[in-house]
């Protein structure tokens, strides 16, 4: 009760409600992103998982490089930089299905992954008390992600039953752009924890 009234009280409603878009926009992107870059762009399937994990190398790199982007444009930034990679990535996709697009909109992998599994956790655990400090995450991830992600992925299906695989990379870029929005106007940095008491 404590972590739920901590998520979506004053200080991380907006985040709350903004991950909730991101979560289910990436949700729809990686249920059909193997079929996609398969059956409409045309990547023989032994390289499908090579394209993806070049995403994955980078993520590492993002990820100590962290230091160093918050200290130039805070936590809040950083996440906001990773929702544009996101948003940029689907549509690229969407718009321009070459196998040169789909390895360059890996490129923004690794700060995708920064908005949504490192920036979120920095900023509750802000707002965890030492009574729910370990909770908060996993509430967070079933009320918020979970929920989030099951959604998306349902939604994903029927989208690309009725619009195509193409329509479900728009349905994806659509809602982080609601996330992008949402995170970018509405939600203010959560204080350290000490500004907080």
């Amino acid at each position: 009760r404590q972590a739920l009234h901590a998520i979506f009280g004053p200080n991380a409603r907006w985040l709350a409600i903004g991950l909730f878009f991101a979560f289910f926009a990436v949700s729809t992107y990686y249920a059909f992103i193997g079929n996609y870059l398969d059956e409409v762009i045309g990547i023989p399937r032994r390289h499908i998982g090579l394209i993806i994990n070049l995403g994955v190398v980078l993520e590492l790199v993002c990820t100590l490089l962290m230091p160093w982007l918050q200290r130039k444009i805070h936590l809040k930034g950083v996440m906001v930089l990773g929702l544009s990679c996101m948003v940029a990535r689907m549509l690229l996709l969407a718009c321009f299905p070459t196998p040169f697009v789909a390895v360059i909109a890996q490129l923004g992998h690794g700060f995708e992954i920064l908005a949504l599994y490192i920036g979120p956790i920095m900023f509750l655990n802000r707002l965890a008390g030492d009574e729910f400090r370990n909770s908060i995450q996993g509430v967070f991830t079933m009320a918020v992600g979970g929920t989030a992600r099951v959604i998306g992925g349902v939604s994903a299906g029927f989208m690309v039953t009725w619009f195509g695989l193409r329509g479900c990379l728009f349905l994806g870029a659509g809602m982080s752009t609601c996330a992008l929005l949402i995170i970018a106007f509405l939600f203010s940095r959560i204080p350290p924890r000490e500004d907080l008491e």
